[in-house]
């Protein structure tokens, strides 16, 4: 399968959200979350926790959104052909935009759950992850991590976040 989107193909990533991110310390941003009733999973801690998870300063990012299939695949990508589709429109998220959008999907209204692409970071065990971010129809938010190998495929219906550059 081809990684480069078809020709003339308008990006599929569709301004979403300006997000606020960075400047908190990710064990702060895990004690913050887990305050207003976030569920976060073991590995999602760890990739949050991991020594390659600094947060960098205060700043705000504009996010693209987008289901997999709307990035022009036709069969489900690796993770490696996802990244590379998404460079051609955007660039990956900072590590720490996760547990930001999730801290702002607390007073959400309506139940969600998109995957944050972001580089993968590995947990204790050296496999590869991205997070996602949910909030449930019964309004539980959860922290969860995503298998993010080279060679992981995602499903076309899958929802999608990236930054995309601004307009």
């Amino acid at each position: 399968m081809s990684t480069a989107a078809p020709q003339h193909m308008v990006s599929p990533l569709i301004h979403w959200l300006d997000a606020g991110i960075g400047g908190v310390d990710p064990i702060d941003h895990l004690t913050r979350l887990e305050a207003k009733g976030v569920r976060i999973d073991l590995i999602a801690r760890e990739v949050l926790c991991h020594r390659s998870n600094k947060p960098g300063p205060k700043r705000t990012v504009a996010l693209g959104r987008c289901r997999v299939g709307d990035l022009g695949f036709t069969e489900p990508p690796t993770t490696t052909q996802l990244i590379d589709r998404v460079a051609q429109f955007g660039t990956l998220c900072p590590s720490e935009t996760a547990a930001h959008l999730q801290e702002v999907f607390t007073v959400h209204p309506s139940s969600d759950c998109f995957s944050v692409l972001m580089a993968p970071i590995p947990d204790r065990h050296d496999t590869l992850f991205m997070l996602t971010v949910r909030k449930t129809s019964s309004g539980v938010c959860r922290l969860s991590a995503r298998y993010a190998h080279p060679g992981h495929r995602w499903l076309l219906h899958y929802e999608v976040v990236a930054v995309i550059p601004e307009s």
